[in-house]
């Protein structure tokens, strides 16, 4: 799963690992040298490799706890007779 740079980016300001401005510049950068967001990050010492996967996991992880929530409603909403939690 690739993350995207809007996500990363709302990640990183959320934990206030860089500025808008320093993401901003550092997305051009990647842009123009066909470099992934974060890894202009990490060579620009913005953020280290290790805070990187961190975040990388941090989002698949809110990923994988929405969607065992929402299975999870799925599932009794089809046990459940009647329901009115029918998708």
């Amino acid at each position: 799963m690739r993350v995207e740079s809007q996500q990363l980016k709302a990640f990183l300001l959320d934990a206030g690992l860089v500025t808008q401005v320093q993401f901003d510049e550092a997305q051009k950068k990647a842009e123009k040298t066909k470099q992934k967001v974060g890894d202009v990050l990490v060579s620009e010492s913005l953020i280290t490799q290790e805070e990187l996967i961190k975040l990388v996991f941090s989002f698949l992880l809110f990923i994988y706890q929405r969607c065992t929530e929402l299975m999870k409603k799925w599932v009794l909403a089809d046990l459940l007779p009647g329901s009115a939690m029918k998708h």
